[in-house]
């Protein structure tokens, strides 16, 4: 089958997207196509990648970029086509008349994720987002089918039987274990502790907090935080830099997949410090199991759900107050002071790659896609 995956939103090199759902199918034997802003326009991993263009402001994602995806999908004529964001959807109707079979892949709960969208003004989140969920669900009943990332995500569309696609990295992606015993065995003595945070990093997601704990944790003793991804909006920089704990802060922006590994096969301490929002109680975010994976200690916001992912698989898992400084440095230090051995942690990562992996959720979903391209769901 010929394949299209659309975003308006996401990078090209998206984890769920490229790296798990294009790759997969493409090793399945499809012709697969990625449509996406700022795509290199070459052939990767044997995956056709296609610009869509720049947007330099929201109003060209919502518009510009959607009317893209729309006139290349008219071309490309595939049998089946993927949409990842919900502006996407509008794009439904014309693509059922074409005779298109259409996925709908809901990553997150859009919705609650408005609700907590510091930029919008609050009588406009209240107003937008029971009115996104109708126009979501409205939309993807025309669907051939619904994905969704996580299990709470499916309630929302019971009507359209969702398929849930969990997010876990691709253990064949990552370096092997006795890498990792080695990277530790001659990590260098007396250095600062290494913290890492994975990802764009916002204020919904504990900047601020994260931020002012690297200044009572280098109280303690020396540490430093590195921030594998980007601060959003770039404007939070400057209102970190007033933090005491900025000076402990390294930014690196996006790292392809093999330096990222290489900075959590040497990090101490995972850090998951989201704030008690809507969106976060009952996500399950990728850089947890990236930090199980590698088998960190972290330390996260004391979210139910969250525990019962870590603990049956952490070296170490404190649980810290959502938004509190001074606790997120205590929970660190916790284990700082008193870190895990080497064998802890290897017994740790090899739970977590048996137990967290894309390649126990790879066939469900290709053959998911394929029975949509097929049958219409």
């Amino acid at each position: 089958m010929r394949i299209v995956h659309a975003s308006s939103v996401h990078r090209w090199d998206d984890g769920r997207i490229f790296e798990r759902q294009c790759r997969t199918l493409a090793g399945a034997g499809h012709e697969v196509i990625l449509l996406a802003s700022d795509a290199p326009g070459e052939k990767i991993d044997g995956i056709e990648v296609l610009s869509l263009g720049t947007a330099r402001r929201r109003a060209d994602r919502m518009w510009r970029l959607v009317n893209e995806v729309r006139r290349q999908v008219r071309t490309l004529k595939p049998d089946v086509v993927v949409l990842h964001d919900p502006e996407l959807l509008r794009l439904v109707p014309g693509l059922r008349r074409q005779g298109t079979r259409v996925v709908y892949d809901a990553h997150e709960d859009y919705a609650a994720q408005l609700r907590d969208k510091e930029w919008l003004p609050a009588p406009i989140r209240r107003i937008g987002s029971p009115l996104l969920s109708r126009l979501e669900l409205a939309m993807t009943d025309r669907a051939d089918l619904v994905l969704t990332a996580t299990p709470t995500i499916a309630s929302r569309f019971e009507a359209q039987q969702p398929v849930v696609v969990l997010n876990r990295p691709i253990v064949g992606d990552l370096p092997p274990l006795d890498d990792l015993r080695a990277d530790r065995a001659n990590s260098e003595e007396h250095r600062p502790s290494r913290l890492v945070f994975v990802g764009d990093l916002r204020a919904v997601r504990g900047a601020h907090a994260l931020v002012d704990a690297m200044h009572l944790i280098n109280q303690r003793r020396p540490a430093r935080l590195t921030i594998l991804g980007k601060l959003t909006p770039v404007t939070l920089a400057e209102d970190l830099a007033g933090s005491s704990g900025w000076r402990y802060v390294d930014v690196t922006g996006w790292r392809p997949r093999g330096e990222v590994n290489e900075a959590l096969s040497k990090a101490d301490l995972g850090m998951l410090p989201f704030l008690d929002a809507d969106n976060h109680r009952t996500s399950q975010p990728n850089k947890l199991f990236e930090y199980l994976h590698f088998g960190l200690p972290v330390v996260a916001t004391d979210f139910p759900l969250w525990r019962s992912l870590a603990e049956p698989v952490a070296s170490r898992y404190v649980p810290s107050r959502s938004g509190d400084a001074a606790d997120l440095a205590a929970a660190s230090l916790e284990v700082l002071d008193r870190p895990p051995s080497l064998e802890r942690r290897l017994e740790a990562a090899t739970r977590a790659r048996a137990l967290y992996a894309w390649e126990t959720e790879a066939h469900a979903y290709v053959r998911a896609i394929e029975r949509a391209g097929t049958t219409g769901g």
